[in-house]
């Protein structure tokens, strides 16, 4: 008898070990899965600046075909009215820089468009470690259940003997 509380007491005190070491597991788990979230996070606000360099590179290539419009009008007027060489020397150069803006907004919308890229890609695997994190931690809590309705049966069981072996000894 005394063999078998030592046995459960040996296996109530290995339980309480599992128990703890399932509770820090579940806790890591829901760092990791907070870590994840804010990475997403960040993820959808970079997609939405992506979009908005995106509109603005739209608007400028917009810009840019009306600027060409009136570039190739003034040209035609040029020809027929020398005084207006001055107007398409103008629109010209606001061509150019239209051009320039133009380029610029394309080289900010490939450098936005390489980074929602990297970001989708880096959270494809993010949001497959927060999926598994998240099963993780409900695997934990059902081992924890488990865990602590076995705890419970064992200290009912520890109790019985223990009161057995009172009435025992009287």
């Amino acid at each position: 008898l005394k063999d078998s509380l030592e046995r459960t007491a040996a296996e109530r005190d290995a339980l309480r070990a599992a128990l703890v070491e399932s509770v820090q597991e579940r806790g890591a788990a829901t760092r990791e899965c907070d870590s994840l979230r804010a990475s997403l996070d960040e993820a959808r606000r970079a997609e939405a600046e992506a979009k908005r360099a995106v509109a603005m590179f739209s608007q400028a290539s917009d810009e840019m075909g009306s600027l060409k419009a009136r570039l190739a009008k003034a040209e035609r007027s040029a020809e027929e009215l020398g005084p207006l060489r001055s107007e398409v020397d103008r629109l010209g150069k606001e061509l150019q820089a239209a051009a320039a803006e133009a380029a610029k907004a394309r080289e900010e919308a490939r450098r936005w468009g390489e980074r929602v890229a990297e970001v989708e890609s880096s959270n494809g695997t993010a949001n497959a470690r927060l999926r598994k994190a998240e099963a993780n931690a409900e695997l934990l809590h059902s081992e924890l259940e488990e865990a602590r309705t076995e705890i419970a049966a064992l200290r009912a069981e520890v109790e019985a003997k223990e009161r057995r072996l009172e009435n025992m000894r009287r």
